[in-house]
């Protein structure tokens, strides 16, 4: 398990592509903020299946947190973010 950034990526054609929320409006500035707070959070890896402790999804509840901290995404997100996180 590895990260792998893609830019401009399509991820609403992609098969595990679910759902889209629109958790902030953001300005110039405001994108310039996510991208900081993604970058500073390590992205999950794994040497196996059996080490996998976290998957994206707890990565992106991190992110969440720090935009949140940030002031950019209200705190209910972080809520339903984690109530519909999956196993790992």
């Amino acid at each position: 398990m590895r990260h792998m950034f893609v830019k401009n990526s399509e991820i609403q054609s992609s098969a595990s592509f679910r759902d889209a929320f629109t958790l902030a409006q953001l300005g110039e500035s405001g994108e310039a903020v996510v991208k900081w707070c993604a970058e500073r959070e390590a992205a999950p890896r794994a040497a196996s299946r059996a080490a996998v402790k976290e998957n994206c999804q707890g990565w992106t509840i991190r992110v969440l947190r720090r935009l949140q901290q940030a002031g950019i995404v209200d705190q209910k997100w972080i809520g339903y973010a984690e109530s519909i996180q999956e196993a790992v």
